[in-house]
């Protein structure tokens, strides 16, 4: 007996040493060009430079060519958001046939970045996140950058946000039918976080495009379409042409900043990105959700849960389906006005709020009286009802569109709808208009 376990130990062992004998050995990193390319003036802002609340120390300072963990070489940017670029990376190690690239996200780690925990949270419940039509994190790590630790995200590229396909779209508004299979996915994959993982997303799922020049790059979107068959066949093409068609830069004493590539494939599923601002539980305070697309139990400092997504769905299909996002309200460097603003446009489209309801909050007296009545800070906007905003569609279409906003859109989040019964809506159901 111990000759036959001794020879199937020296079997398993010569097997053993025959695939290590027969693995790839890792790759060799690239060489990219210093020279070549078109270089910016350094008094020119570009890329995350031209955003408002652009801090240097905040990001990474990324060079083309750099490896990390002796595996993931940078090869190509492509975009960035508020607190983050996004690069392609040449995983060196990666041996599967046509899988060669992986996506970096650099995120900003001065902010608290829940991203990694809230992952591995995730996949307490869920082992494998894509068919929930969540983008999966492959792997991550710090880095010490001039100015703190960076976190770095590694996952499988995807193509464009629905806010690329809004740019190119006629009169900058999506066909009903791009609109509703997006959220039906979308929304499923709400229904994960907030039914099984109990995790509350808080981002704004499809940005208003009156804040994007037409050719901007940005990952910071939260919709994103993939479809990796394509991806797999024209990544290499980013990595090819940053070697021989360098994009511009912009060469400054501490940092490069490097022009973007676009990704684009043919549409595939639709994934739910970014959970850097997420919330564990079932419920959060304190400010969350970009400020144009809090809900007003965030601007009024109650205590906040799953409906805030609900509601970011609402306002995400709205934008998705016209150019004129409702509450483009954010104009003045004072945020109580902002806020009197972006109530007073909540009072025109869904009428006062109950008083029952603002006796939830400790603030509510800065905007009304103690009988509920409106301090008139700001005057409510006339005839912004959702009847007179909403041009886009007719008929039943239009009845069933104006039902789901306002199943999702009010004062009073428990009357919003789950995430399970907004897939049953009759106008995501309904497919004449598709």
């Amino acid at each position: 007996m111990a000759s036959r376990l001794h020879q199937r130990a020296s079997w398993l062992g010569r097997r053993w040493a025959s695939q290590l004998a027969a693995k790839p050995p890792p790759l060799t990193p690239r060489v990219f060009p210093t020279s070549g390319f078109l270089e910016i003036d350094a008094s020119t802002k570009m890329e995350e430079e031209r955003m408002k609340s652009y801090k240097a120390e905040h990001f990474y300072p990324v060079r083309l060519g750099e490896v990390f963990q002796s595996q993931y070489q940078v090869v190509a940017k492509l975009g960035f958001g508020q607190t983050s670029t996004t690069w392609l990376g040449h995983d060196l190690q990666y041996v599967v046939p046509c899988a060669l690239e992986r996506g970096f996200v650099f995120t900003n780690a001065v902010q608290k970045n829940r991203e990694p925990a809230v992952y591995e949270h995730m996949k307490k419940h869920a082992p494998e996140l894509a068919p929930l039509h969540i983008r999966p994190l492959e792997d991550s790590f710090k880095v010490q950058g001039p100015h703190g630790s960076h976190e770095i995200l590694v996952q499988v590229p995807v193509a464009k946000s629905l806010v690329a396909s809004q740019s190119t779209a006629d009169a900058f508004v999506l066909s009903p039918s791009i609109v509703k299979s997006s959220l039906k996915q979308v929304v499923s994959a709400l229904d994960f976080l907030h039914s099984d993982a109990h995790v509350i997303h808080t981002g704004k799922l499809s940005p208003p495009l009156s804040r994007l020049a037409p050719w901007q790059p940005e990952p910071s979107h939260n919709m994103r379409f993939a479809s990796f068959k394509d991806l797999n066949e024209c990544l290499p093409s980013l990595e090819s042409a940053e070697l021989t068609c360098p994009r511009p830069r912009k060469v400054l004493e501490d940092r490069t900043i490097y022009g973007s590539r676009g990704v684009f494939a043919t549409v595939g599923p639709m994934y739910l990105c970014n959970f850097g601002q997420a919330r564990i539980g079932d419920q959060a305070t304190g400010n969350a959700m970009a400020t144009s697309y809090r809900a007003p139990e965030i601007i009024l400092g109650m205590k906040w849960s799953y409906p805030v997504d609900m509601w970011s769905v609402g306002l995400s299909a709205w934008d998705m389906l016209h150019a004129q996002t409702l509450f483009a309200v954010y104009h003045s460097v004072d945020q109580k006005l902002n806020d009197a603003r972006h109530l007073a446009y909540m009072i025109a489209l869904f009428g006062p709020p109950p008083l029952d309801y603002l006796k939830r909050s400790d603030k509510y007296l800065d905007f009304w009286d103690e009988h509920g009545d409106w301090r008139g800070i700001v005057p409510i906007p006339h005839r912004s009802t959702f009847e007179n905003l909403e041009r886009q569609m007719e008929g039943e279409e239009q009845t069933r569109f104006l039902d789901f906003m306002r199943s999702l859109l009010g004062w009073e989040p428990e009357k919003r709808l789950t995430a399970k019964q907004a897939l049953s809506h009759p106008w995501l159901l309904n497919d004449t208009y598709m």
